[in-house]
C-alpha cells in the first residue's frame, strides 16, 4: 500500500507548482490511498481497477460522509443480527467448510442478511467493507500472508473455540467509523462537502483492465503505485480477495459483476497483470525492442530453470506495457506523473521495473523529471523467501508526458 504521508507531500509539492491540476488518475487503484489523499485536497478523480474488492473499497470511501445516517444505519444492522435466530448459511461455495468453521458461516450470514435489508447503497458498501475484513480474519487461512494457506489443526482447534465472528465484525465496524468521521472531519475542515455531506469534487471510480482503452473524462495529473509483478508470483491480491468476496453481493460492488469473478481461488489473478502465459516468445520479441533494461534481464533468466522464470516475467511486463499507452491517452499533453514502483526478485535475479517503466514512458515521448528511492521499512511481504532477496525499497518516478 502507497504511504499516504508520502503521497500527500508529493501532491501538495506538485500541485503547488503545477497550479492547473484539477483531476488526478490512478489506474491502478488498489486500497484507494490515492483516492483520499485527493479528496482531501478537494480534486476531482478519476481510478480503475481489475480487483472488485479494490472497486469496493474506493467506492465506500466515495461517501457520502453523513455520519447520523452511517450511525443510526449501523446501530438498526447491530441490533437485527443479534434478532436473527436464522440457522441457514447464505454462500454456496466450493469448500466452504474447508475455509469456514460452521458458527462461523452461519454468523457471516446473519451479518449478510441485515447489511441486505439496509436501503442506501453507500451505506450498504460501507458495511460489505466491514464484512469482508471480518471474513477475512474469521477465516481458516492464514492472515500472516496474502495467499490462501490453511491454518494447522492445532491453530484450528483453538480458532474453533474461541472465534466470536459477530463482535469481530462489530469491532471492524468500529475502527471503520472511527476512520470514517475522521476523513469526514478532514474534508469538512476544507470545505470539500456539500449540505448533504455528498463530495464537492467529481468521482469516476470503474472496475476495468487498465490495458483496456480508456473511456474516461481527460486528468491532469497520474499518481499510481502499479503491481510489482504478476500476482502469481508476487503478491496474489485476486486470492487474497476470493473469501471476502464470497460474502458480499457483487451487484453492489458493480452492475457487471458476475459469479464468474469467483469460479476458483486464481479467476481475479487470471485476469490480473501477467495473468496469461499466451503468445510468450511473440511478446518477448516485442519488449526487447522497445526495452533494452527488458532484453538484459529476460537474456539472463531463459538461462535459469528452462525458461519458466523468464516466461513469468515475460506475461507480466508485456500485459504491464499494455497499459501505457492508455494510461498516457488519460492525460492532457505535458501532465505530470507520479511512478511509484518496487524492483522484485526472480530466480536471484533482480527485475529492474523502474528501468523497463522508464523505458516503456520514453518509447511514449513522456520524459524524466526525477527519480527518488525509499526504503520500505514495514510490509506484510517477507524480506526473503526460498529464492532470493524480496523487495525491500521503492522507486518514486516523476515524469511528464509529451507536450
Amino acid at each position: 500500500m502507497m504511504v499516504p504521508q508520502m503521497l500527500g507531500q508529493l501532491l501538495d509539492t506538485i500541485t503547488q507548482t503545477e497550479r492547473n491540476i484539477q483531476r488526478l488518475y490512478d489506474p491502478f487503484l488498489g486500497s484507494g490511498t490515492v483516492l483520499g489523499e485527493a479528496m482531501g485536497r478537494g480534486l476531482n478523480f478519476t481510478g480503475q481497477d481489475i480487483n472488485p474488492l479494490a472497486i469496493l473499497v474506493s467506492r465506500a470511501k466515495v461517501g457520502p460522509y453523513d455520519h447520523g445516517y452511517l450511525s443510526g444505519s449501523t446501530e438498526r444492522i447491530k441490533n437485527l443480527i443479534a434478532e436473527d435466530s436464522c440457522d441457514d448459511v447464505e454462500v454456496g461455495m466450493t469448500y466452504l467448510n474447508k475455509w469456514f468453521f460452521p458458527h462461523v458461516a452461519i454468523a457471516l450470514s446473519k451479518i449478510r442478511r441485515a447489511i441486505q435489508s439496509e436501503d442506501a447503497l453507500w451505506v450498504r458498501r460501507f458495511l460489505w467493507v466491514a464484512l469482508a475484513e471480518t471474513a477475512r480474519r474469521c477465516s481458516n487461512s492464514r492472515t500472516s500472508t496474502y495467499k490462501l494457506h490453511i491454518r494447522d489443526d492445532n491453530d484450528l482447534a483453538l480458532r474453533y473455540k474461541n472465534i466470536d465472528t459477530i463482535d469481530i465484525f462489530q469491532r471492524v465496524l468500529d475502527e471503520n467509523s472511527k476512520a470514517f468521521q475522521e476523513q469526514r472531519q478532514l474534508l469538512l475542515e476544507g470545505n470539500h462537502l456539500n449540505a448533504d455531506y455528498s463530495y464537492k469534487g467529481q468521482i469516476q471510480v470503474t472496475h476495468t483492465d487498465s490495458s483496456l482503452a480508456y473511456k474516461g473524462p481527460i486528468n491532469d495529473f497520474l499518481v499510481t503505485s502499479p503491481p510489482y509483478g504478476d500476482n502469481k508470483t508476487t503478491v496474489p491480491y485476486g486470492q487474497a480477495a476470493f473469501l471476502p468476496l464470497q460474502w458480499v453481493d457483487l451487484s453492489d460492488i458493480d452492475e457487471g459483476l458476475d459469479s464468474s469473478w469467483l469460479n476458483s481461488t486464481g479467476a481475479i489473478d487470471n485476469k490480473s497483470l501477467g495473468g496469461s502465459m499466451q503468445d510468450i516468445n511473440r511478446r518477448s520479441e516485442r519488449l526487447r525492442e522497445i526495452s533494452p533494461a527488458f532484453a538484459d534481464v529476460i537474456g539472463e533468466l531463459e538461462q535459469l530453470d528452462n525458461g519458466s522464470f523468464a516466461s513469468k516475467v515475460v506475461s507480466f511486463c508485456a500485459d504491464f506495457y499494455q497499459c501505457i499507452q492508455p494510461t498516457i491517452k488519460a492525460l492532457r499533453p505535458s501532465s505530470p506523473m507520479v511512478w511509484v514502483v518496487g524492483n522484485r526478485c526472480v530466480g536471484g535475479k533482480i527485475i529492474p521495473l523502474d528501468k523497463i517503466l522508464a523505458d516503456y514512458l520514453r518509447c511514449h515521448n513522456a520524459h524524466e523529471i526525477v527519480t527518488l528511492h525509499r526504503e520500505i521499512f514495514n510490509k506484510r511481504m517477507p524480506t526473503k523467501n526460498n529464492n532470493s532477496e524480496m523487495m525491500n525499497r521503492e522507486t518514486i518516478m516523476v515524469w511528464r508526458t509529451s507536450a
